[in-house]
């Protein structure tokens, strides 16, 4: 088979959409070595370099000299320029990132991550609302095959667009196995001091937006007896996100009030590991996830979780975690306490993370996706 892949997502600071689809390809390269993959990219004065390790005897890229907000902006007026003008058509196109571009001959299988554009609109950048909104229902059409992350996604999916269940394949991310490992001390401390944090901490980690309650972590937190804030931190662990004002004011105002919380930004890959297994426990009480990687991510690194008991989030944690209304405050408080005030649950908590990481590996989501290209491109 030839297979084209619309490797875009990975050229950006690799959250979400780009994790999911240089890690996937990454996989693919590791026990597909039939099939013959084209990563698309569209390149106009763009250094792709550092990209060149992602080429094999059959990885191989392919540039289309043109610019993506040229194309995106007729895909948007009504104008859709077929691929085919840019490629040769693929046996299979598998697009990575919710929408289907036009394309002839080629069978399409989209990725659907989540439907948060729908459920929690208020949350997203309105220009990709509206976009998605308007153009998932023809790409789902379109499409032979969809790919989601979880049960949670596509149930949403089956109930918001009435697609036959079958047409619909799980495939799990998973998180970097050789990265995410318990740091020794030596590193933790680099890591800490490289982002001023001194003693114990509290720790969240992803985007810095509404959907993911930074604003109740840091009520929660602010809640908490005066001791255990005078002994713990706050670390907050995140690039600028959208619609953040209030969530930034709402963190200047905590640290006006003497509160111990530390925003280090956006953190490299490569530091994760350690700012994780220096945490004491580790908050994830997002409101909508489609996974949910970084409650991996902190399992791998022998840290207690605390997350969500909606959308994907059980689904992900299963009974390592301790899982929490995000709406309820007071509930994420007792919970922080909870953990905090006892060792035992603690250590069981990491224990059952490092069981429930198991579950999820990119190798056996690579080959999970092998099989539905093979399905696919034998089904007329």
């Amino acid at each position: 088979m030839k297979i084209a892949i619309d490797s875009q997502p990975i050229l950006k600071n690799k959250t979400g959409v780009g994790y999911y689809t240089y890690h996937i390809i990454k996989a693919l390269e590791s026990i597909d070595f039939k099939n013959d993959y084209k990563l698309v990219i569209w390149k106009f004065f763009l250094d792709t370099s550092n990209l060149n390790h992602l080429r094999t005897a059959n990885f191989k890229f392919k540039f289309i000299h043109f610019p993506i907000r040229v194309y995106t902006k007729l895909f948007k007026l009504g104008i859709k320029v077929p691929l085919n003008l840019f490629l040769k058509a693929p046996d299979i196109f598998f697009f990575s990132n919710f929408v289907r571009w036009p394309i002839f001959k080629s069978k399409s299988i989209i990725v659907i991550y989540d439907l948060s554009y729908l459920k929690f609109p208020q949350y997203g950048e309105q220009k990709n609302v509206k976009f998605l909104t308007k153009n998932m229902p023809r790409s789902i059409e379109k499409s032979k095959h969809i790919i989601t992350i979880s049960e949670n996604s596509k149930k949403e999916i089956i109930e918001n667009y009435k697609v036959n269940p079958g047409k619909i394949t799980i495939i799990y991310p998973s998180f970097d196995q050789e990265l995410f490992q318990k740091s020794p001390q030596e590193k933790i401390q680099k890591v800490k001091q490289r982002y001023n944090i001194k003693g114990k901490y509290l720790l969240f980690t992803s985007t810095l937006e509404p959907r993911k309650n930074v604003s109740g972590i840091v009520k929660a937190y602010s809640l908490l007896p005066s001791s255990i804030k005078d002994e713990y931190c706050l670390v907050l662990a995140g690039g600028k996100g959208w619609q953040d004002e209030n969530l930034l004011e709402t963190i200047k105002e905590a640290q006006k009030e003497g509160l111990k919380i530390i925003k280090t930004g956006y953190v490299p890959e490569e530091d994760l590991p350690s700012l994780y297994s220096g945490a004491s426990l580790f908050l994830y009480p997002s409101f909508y996830e489609g996974f949910g990687i970084p409650i991996l991510e902190a399992m791998a690194c022998e840290v207690p979780v605390i997350t969500s008991n909606t959308s994907s989030m059980p689904e992900v944690a299963g009974d390592a975690a301790i899982l929490v209304d995000p709406k309820d405050t007071n509930e994420i408080k007792e919970a922080i306490l909870k953990v905090l005030n006892n060792p035992d649950l603690k250590k069981q908590m990491i224990e059952n993370g490092m069981s429930q990481i198991k579950k999820f590996a990119w190798v056996k989501s690579a080959r999970k996706l092998v099989e539905v290209f093979e399905k696919v491109n034998q089904n007329k």
